[in-house]
């Protein structure tokens, strides 16, 4: 794990494992699952963005971080939208590029804000 100026990682995973003592798995899945219905999509992701917090990759805690408020934050690969969740609070705008139709007209109702384009992107030029 590389290191973050000014970051104390014991400090961010004592807050996790208390939040997951807090808040269990099966209690954030169905309130996600319960605003999903309820067509609060906006709750629903950012509840599926705190269990990534609480459960997820070290590195989803901190992403915040390294956004500049001043500048344009990319998601490549945007999918549920919970990167997308936190870049559009830490940037001065956000775009999204997710290839899947139904995971892009999800993000298209939940992020109205956010620049988001419905294709792939790759470092090899199409066959």
């Amino acid at each position: 794990m590389g290191a973050v100026p000014g970051l104390d990682w014991s400090f961010v995973e004592a807050k996790r494992e208390i939040l997951a003592h807090l808040l269990p798995p099966r209690l954030l899945r169905y309130a996600a699952r319960v605003c999903c219905l309820a067509g609060a999509h906006r709750a629903e992701i950012a509840i599926m963005a705190a269990n990534q917090a609480i459960r997820g990759e070290h590195e989803f805690t901190v992403i915040g971080r390294f956004c500049d408020r001043t500048k344009i934050s990319i998601d490549i690969g945007a999918a549920e939208g919970l990167y997308l969740h936190v870049l559009e609070r830490n940037s001065a705008g956000c775009v999204g590029f997710e290839p899947n139709p139904l995971s892009y007209e999800h993000l298209r109702r939940c992020f109205p804000r956010v620049r988001l384009e419905s294709c792939a992107l790759s470092s090899a030029p199409s066959a």
